[in-house]
């Protein structure tokens, strides 16, 4: 009708529950189209979900892709929407500041309103929410979030149609104790609209605990504006859809539950539905739906003590247990047949049931739970967690029991939070901290606690840190970026370099090899041997006054190898260059050559391991070089005097040819 407001309501759908289970994986996707369905064939004006729309707080890919393609087929379409939005629709919908139907850019014939619940609330460093992604895609209209849980305003989003006016007011999830205390403290303010506000219909979406689990774990329900006419509650999955007011206020409540079974309690037995809301003027109607393609359910409690002895034996236990649970699939298979002899254009078709037995066994010996669900393996969905055994609990009177109790019971903390304890540790502390802020950390802890990030308190110590350099960087003056002020840090500044490895060839890797070569005890065994044939030359003026190499030379350096004769002899020229580098005496290789086979001659059979290498002092560089520049200043002085011996006292044409030859080779290298 033109002045009837028609809104399909639903809550908890927990899209991608199970999602890897080979049978119960599609579960949530199916109730889901199914709720999307009514709402085309209802021709409702819009579809109404309380929170937790997925279930998972970072819903995968494949649970994105499905959701969004669910909408895509039955949201979008060029069906208009009567309803218009009076209220600023910046302050509702901040983001994107319009409803997705009256973008001009969307064809959207199913418009979709949801708040946020506790599995898929906002979190991380831009505080986004997966109903953020729907939004951005203009299959959602996300609202009711709260910038400030301690502070919270809720604005109402004003909707006409015809003569009726709807002020929906949506309140998404925070954490129960938090919320309560903001209560109390009446730091929540709910407006209404300026002009007539008696003249609306007022509807509240809430996702919450309704049902008592502490003293300030939960909402009470005269914690509702006293002028709201109907509140839809969320979070709580048994399905209570028929409106009720419990304070006598005139403030309803009707709580739909979930459309899938995401704990195998009795809450989640009762049979699921949806809601049709009918509106009109300041009267309201909620039309009741079964939703049919829900996995079955049943759940039944029992006490073994009821049914046997307690000296029965275990095949007695588990015959019984068995025959419960036959007579739970048959109570399903017949609920199953009265409902399609109601609902004759319903499909035929059941799922594999739900089966929970809770036994208490006081008294009794439990069973294999997996090994007694394999009798049922092909008729359940659940095969391995059927039962539920616990015992029954006793109290003891015992005073001094009593007395230990009492004394180790914790001081009570009222309504104070860990926010509180906080910021009573930061402020009265005697050297407080300078760069963790109350208001950074109370985030950074809210993000870690509530919304599961790991890394919010290491970020906010990371930002802090490299904001503090900054500022002392550019005090200093100093232009550099954060990346380079971290590189200036005392942790990564007394890190020096490793020096480089020498390259393989080089001067500094040959004189390396000289030094170390030269400092092990077979050298020195060598420089004994060799200083005493020196001796013994020195008594033969001919012999030592030749400049051609003796065979015993001759001998030794064949008995090296060429390889390592000529490594040594480069190592060695190297360093004896590098020694005299600035003396005026031109020495000649003829000369170098036989001063190296006379002073370094090597043993006959070379070690097959290489010397090992040791650093060298600057006192002991200095003397080898000393040392060097006078070996060869006598070794030039030996070749000049044996050329004259030569040239007057030669003989024999071996003698002559070598000498001539030597002279030819200083005359050209010179």
């Amino acid at each position: 009708m033109a002045n009837d407001i028609k809104i399909l309501l639903a809550t908890d759908c927990h899209l991608g529950y199970l999602e890897r289970d080979p049978i119960r994986g599609n579960d949530s996707f199916k109730s889901f189209e199914e709720i999307l369905q009514i709402a085309t064939e209802q021709d409702v004006d819009m579809l109404l979900l309380g929170g937790d729309l997925f279930h998972e707080n970072k819903p995968s890919r494949a649970t994105l892709y499905k959701t969004m393609e669910l909408m895509r087929t039955y949201c979008m379409g060029d069906r208009p929407c009567a309803l218009q939005i009076l209220s600023d629709q910046r302050v509702n919908f901040p983001r994107f500041g319009t409803a997705n139907y009256m973008d001009p850019n969307y064809n959207i014939g199913l418009p979709i309103f949801s708040i946020h619940g506790n599995h898929d609330d906002p979190s991380g460093e831009h505080s986004l929410a997966a109903l953020d992604l729907l939004s951005a895609a203009n299959f959602v209209n996300y609202f009711g979030k709260a910038e400030h849980p301690d502070d919270i305003t809720v604005a109402p989003v004003l909707i006409k149609k015809g003569t009726t006016q709807l002020a929906l007011y949506g309140l998404g999830n925070i954490r129960d104790e938090r919320l309560h205390r903001t209560f109390l403290k009446k730091k929540v303010e709910v407006l209404r609209p300026s002009e007539s506000p008696d003249d609306w219909f007022n509807l509240f979406v809430i996702h919450q605990n309704r049902v008592k689990h502490g003293e300030y774990n939960y909402i009470p329900e005269h914690f509702v504006p006293s002028f709201m006419h109907l509140t839809l509650w969320g979070h709580e999955h048994k399905c209570e859809i028929n409106p009720v007011d419990t304070t006598g206020t005139g403030r309803y409540i009707t709580q739909p539950g979930s459309s899938v079974a995401t704990a195998l309690s009795e809450g989640e037995s009762v049979r699921k539905h949806v809601g049709v809301l009918h509106i009109r003027g300041n009267k309201f109607k909620i039309e009741t739906v079964p939703l049919t393609t829900v996995r079955p359910f049943r759940f039944r409690d029992i006490a073994l003590g009821n049914f046997l002895e307690p000296e029965a034996r275990e095949p007695e236990v588990e015959e019984l247990l068995a025959t419960q649970v036959e007579e739970m699939i048959k109570e399903v298979e017949d609920e199953h047949r009265a409902f399609m002899r109601e609902h004759p254009g319903v499909a035929n078709t059941i799922s594999l049931p739900l089966i929970r037995l809770r036994v208490e066994y006081t008294g009794f010996a439990s069973l294999s739970v997996q090994r007694f669900g394999q009798r049922f393996a092909k008729r359940v969905s659940n095969s391995r967690d059927i039962l539920l055994f616990y015992r029954k609990r006793t109290t003891t009177r015992s005073t001094r029991r009593a007395v230990d109790v009492e004394r180790l019971k914790p001081d009570e903390l009222g309504p104070g939070s860990i926010e509180d304890l906080l910021s009573k540790f930061l402020t009265e502390a005697p050297d407080p901290p300078r760069l963790l802020v109350m208001n950074d950390f109370q985030k950074a802890m809210e993000l870690f606690v509530d919304k599961g990030e790991k890394d919010a308190i290491k970020s906010m110590v990371e930002y802090k840190v490299k904001k503090h350099i900054g500022r002392q960087l550019h005090k200093q003056g100093f232009d550099k970026s954060l990346s380079q002020a971290a590189s200036v840090l005392p942790s990564q500044a007394s890190a020096a370099p490793s020096p480089a490895k020498p390259k393989r060839g080089s001067k500094s890797d040959k004189s390396s090899k000289a030094l170390a070569f030269s400092q092990t005890s077979t050298t020195e065994k060598k420089s004994r041997a060799t200083s005493k044939r020196k001796a013994a030359s020195a008594t033969s003026p001919s012999t030592a006054a030749s400049p051609v190499k003796s065979k015993a030379a001759k001998r030794s350096t064949r008995g090296r190898g060429t390889k390592a004769a000529v490594e040594e002899s480069d190592i060695e020229d190297d360093e004896e260059d590098e020694a005299v580098n600035s003396s005026p005496i031109e020495l000649d290789d003829d000369s170098d050559d036989e001063y190296q086979a006379s002073e370094a001659t090597p043993p006959a059979k070379a070690s097959s391991k290489r010397p090992k290498r040791a650093a060298a002092s600057t006192s002991q560089r200095r003397t080898k070089q000393l040392l060097l520049k006078e070996a060869k200043i006598r070794a030039h002085e030996e070749y000049n005097e044996g050329d004259d011996e030569d040239e007057v006292a030669g003989s024999g044409s071996k003698g002559r040819r070598s000498t001539r030859t030597t002279k030819a080779k200083g005359r050209r290298r010179r």
